[in-house]
């Protein structure tokens, strides 16, 4: 199913190294790591030092690539606790306040989800 993205805000950003659409960025461009905030998931592919749009609150299609171990069904949550990662609805209580996504549609481990962004 081919879906349209529904951003609500989207933010430029300078990126701090080269990162694929549908990546997690933090608001200096760079690539999520520790308890790093983060901004939102990239709507292009962009190289480092290039400004790109990010979505921030709404739709987004997030690329699974290295964060999915396994294909994501719908109601999957996408938390980020240190690293990015997509758990099953199941589990939701044990990443309480780490929740930045859920899975619109089901996806291929290594294709884009449709998430909405929390």
């Amino acid at each position: 199913m081919k879906t349209q993205a529904i951003s609500l805000l989207t933010l430029s950003v300078l990126l701090a190294q080269d990162t694929l659409k549908g990546a997690w960025v933090t608001a200096t461009g760079e690539t999520p790591s520790g308890q790093a905030p983060l901004l939102g998931v990239t709507d292009t592919d962009g190289k480092q030092g290039q400004m790109v749009s990010v979505t921030a609150i709404g739709t987004a299609s997030m690329n699974l690539k290295d964060i999915a171990t396994s294909p994501v069904k719908q109601g999957d949550v996408v938390v980020y606790d240190g690293t990015m990662m997509v758990v099953p609805q199941s589990q939701l209580a044990s990443y309480e306040g780490k929740v930045v996504g859920v899975v619109l549609y089901d996806a291929h481990q290594d294709s884009h989800a449709e998430i909405l962004i929390r």
